[in-house]
């Protein structure tokens, strides 16, 4: 019996020592992998290169279009991974700096596939004595898996125009969403004139075994962490949906039961993204936080009236299943380092500091400024001033129109004249 007990304590010690590494240190693990990664790609494409490709012009421009080539190809799955929700790399960085990192990605990426396609065809172009159009089709008609290539290509342009902050504004998300969904087949269909044209990978199995790797790599880890990870989970702890309160004219608070919840580590602030397994809802996931905190038997969101998704969840059946990714984000109370916090929230962006009102130390002096147009949009206002009994947080309601509190500097020092000494929640 000692010996079992020993040997679960040294278990759970290792497990603990794992988490707490994985979660300071993914995020430089993961750079120092992709670095590695980078350098093992670009050296392959440097020992590829000939005497003769660095002594003419043409030689040259070709060995510039295909270094652009494997670099917007390596950095496009790069984005995917850091988009894929790895446990280990989004508890280090938080998810949204994944995601800004993802979107700087894109443009660079799209602008060295680019590169690709102009260095290619201009300096085949030049050994042929040809002009640039008359030999993109020549490639277009020569060489295998170029149509796909194209169409990859094409693809890439309609999801870099639909990811642009103008043109994204003035689409739906499920369209937008569906748009981005093209950047997988994007990559599909780039894969095989890699491997059947490039010069690197005809001539070096090494080399090609090494790009197979990489995009079998990026697939196996979309997969399991975007799809089967969360489906698993989510059935094993048996997420379906409780029931549903409306918490005003068009914000719904929806809860969601389950069996063991504790084990999925969830803190007040995280969020997930979720699926709701009904005919209507299942296509899509969305992203909504936690508003309350997390129990081992109970989940919750609240979620406002923004579009066809969200109108749809303040009517959705007790008893419907879920599917949750995460919990993702690095928005909890234990990222905070001191005893003063100030805690920013509009609306429905209330719902997140609501759920982690309940982590903070007792003694951590905390101030919530809530700001909203009218009084009806204090969601969640009489679970938050029953919290605050007995503790040491003073909450601001500000109601009114824009120029009545315009959140300057000047205005928030009025309420926390110590703001500079805090951490802030926003």
């Amino acid at each position: 019996m000692a010996q079992n007990q020993m040997g679960a304590t040294a278990r759970d010690s290792f497990a603990g020592f794992k988490r707490y590494f994985l979660q300071n240190f993914g995020g430089e693990i993961a750079i120092v992998l992709s670095s590695t990664g980078l350098g093992i790609t670009l050296g392959f494409a440097l020992h590829d290169a000939t005497y003769s490709d660095m002594h003419s012009t043409s030689g040259i421009i070709v060995s510039i279009g295909r270094i652009s080539g494997l670099l917007g190809t390596y950095l496009v799955l790069i984005s995917l991974i850091v988009i894929a929700r790895v446990p280990w790399i989004e508890k280090s960085v938080g998810f949204d700096r994944l995601v800004r990192l993802h979107r700087r990605l894109g443009p660079l990426s799209f602008s060295l596939i680019t590169a690709h396609v102009v260095f290619i065809t201009l300096g085949y172009a030049l050994v042929d004595s040809k002009s640039f159009v008359s030999e993109f089709f020549e490639i277009l008609t020569k060489y295998s898996w170029m149509y796909a290539a194209l169409a990859s290509f094409l693809l890439f342009i309609v999801v870099g125009i639909s990811s642009a902050n103008r043109v994204r504004r003035k689409l739906r998300y499920e369209t937008w969403w569906k748009l981005h969904l093209m950047s997988y087949l994007a990559v599909a269909l780039s894969f095989m004139h890699q491997i059947l044209t490039g010069s690197l990978f005809i001539f070096n199995d090494i080399a090609k075994s090494w790009w197979i790797f990489l995009h079998l790599y990026t697939a196996f880890t979309l997969v399991m962490w975007r799809f089967i990870f969360p489906i698993v989970r989510s059935f094993r702890h048996k997420l379906t949906v409780d029931h549903v309160d409306l918490e005003s004219e068009n914000v719904a608070s929806i809860y969601i039961s389950g069996k063991n919840l504790e084990k999925i580590h969830a803190r007040g602030g995280n969020f997930f993204e979720w699926r709701f397994l009904r005919k209507s809802l299942w296509g899509q996931a969305h992203p909504y936080s936690l508003s309350a905190a997390p129990t081992d038997t109970m989940l919750r969101i609240s979620v406002k009236n923004l579009g066809d998704h969200s109108a749809a969840l303040s009517k959705v059946k007790p008893g419907t299943r879920v599917v949750a990714e995460g919990p993702y984000g690095i928005f909890t109370a234990a990222r905070s380092s001191g005893d003063r916090v100030v805690l920013i929230g509009g609306g429905v962006g209330i719902a997140p500091l609501r759920s982690i009102l309940q982590d903070f130390n007792p003694e951590t002096e905390i101030d919530l400024i809530y700001r909203v147009v009218t009084a009806q949009e204090l969601i969640l206002k009489k679970e938050i001033d029953s919290l605050i009994a007995g503790k040491r947080i003073r909450v601001h309601y500000l109601v009114g129109e824009p120029q009545e509190f315009q959140m300057r500097a000047e205005d928030l020092l009025k309420l926390v004249p110590d703001m500079a000494l805090c951490n802030v929640y926003l």
